[in-house]
C-alpha cells in the first residue's frame, strides 16, 4: 500500500473462497512504469496552467478531466492550486476530492485488493483511510454537503425540475461522456505504447 496507508487484511481466506477476485492478476507484469513512461513521447508529459485551464470551455467533461488530471499531478506543478481547483470542480460534480484522491492512489498502486470490511470514500473511519488522512476525508464530506446545501437553496428557488434539467440531466450526461472519453483516452495510450515498443 502507499506510504503510510492501512495493510488490507487477508485473514484466513484462501483464493478458493474469494469468489470473483480469483480471476483479477496478482503476479506483477513483465514491464516495469519506467519501461511503460519510456514508452510514451516526451510531449505526454508537458503540463501547461493555461492549456489546463482552457478544456473546461471544450464541454462540461473537461470539469471532469481537469479535477481527474489534478490527482495525477499533471494539470501544473503547484500542490495548493491543483488540491483547491480539484476540491471545488469534483465537489461540483458531488465526488468527495480527498477521499477520491486517496483511494485513486490506491487503486493504482493495487488493483483488486479487498477489505474485510464496507470501504466508503464518505466514511473517514474506513479500511481505505490511514489515520492521516482523515481529516481530509472530512473536509470532502463537508464540501459535498455544501454543494448539496447549495443545490437545495436553488432548488428552493428556481424549483425542482429547473435544477434537474441545468444541473441533474447535464451530470448524467457527463458521467456517460466521462466513461466513453477515458475508453478512448486509454485505447491511445495503449496504441502509443505498442507503436514505441515494436519500434
Amino acid at each position: 500500500m502507499g506510504v503510510g496507508g492501512r495493510m488490507v487484511v487477508h485473514g484466513k481466506k484462501n483464493k478458493e473462497n474469494r469468489g470473483w477476485v480469483n480471476r483479477v492478476p496478482i503476479e506483477k507484469p513483465p514491464f516495469t512504469l519506467s519501461q511503460i513512461k519510456q514508452a510514451i513521447p516526451p510531449h505526454y508529459f508537458l503540463r501547461s496552467l493555461l492549456r489546463s485551464f482552457s478544456y473546461v470551455g471544450c464541454t462540461l467533461a473537461g470539469v471532469w478531466v481537469i479535477a481527474h488530471e489534478c490527482g495525477h499531478h499533471a494539470f501544473n506543478g503547484y500542490q495548493w492550486v491543483y488540491d483547491t481547483v480539484r476540491l471545488i470542480l469534483h465537489s461540483a460534480l458531488l465526488v468527495p476530492y480527498f477521499s477520491w484522491k486517496i483511494s485513486h492512489r490506491r487503486h493504482h498502486s493495487n488493483t483488486g485488493r479487498y477489505y474485510d470490511r464496507l470501504a466508503s470514500h464518505y466514511n473517514p473511519y474506513g479500511p481505505i483511510y490511514s489515520d492521516r488522512e482523515r481529516l481530509q476525508v472530512y473536509i470532502s464530506d463537508a464540501s459535498i454537503f455544501a454543494v448539496i446545501y447549495v443545490l437545495y437553496k436553488i432548488a428552493a428557488t428556481k424549483g425542482l425540475a429547473w435544477l434537474l434539467c441545468t444541473y441533474g440531466v447535464p451530470l448524467l450526461i457527463v458521467n456517460a461522456f466521462l466513461v466513453l472519453l477515458f475508453a478512448t483516452y486509454s485505447l491511445d495510450i495503449v496504441k502509443s505504447i505498442d507503436k514505441n515498443c515494436a519500434s
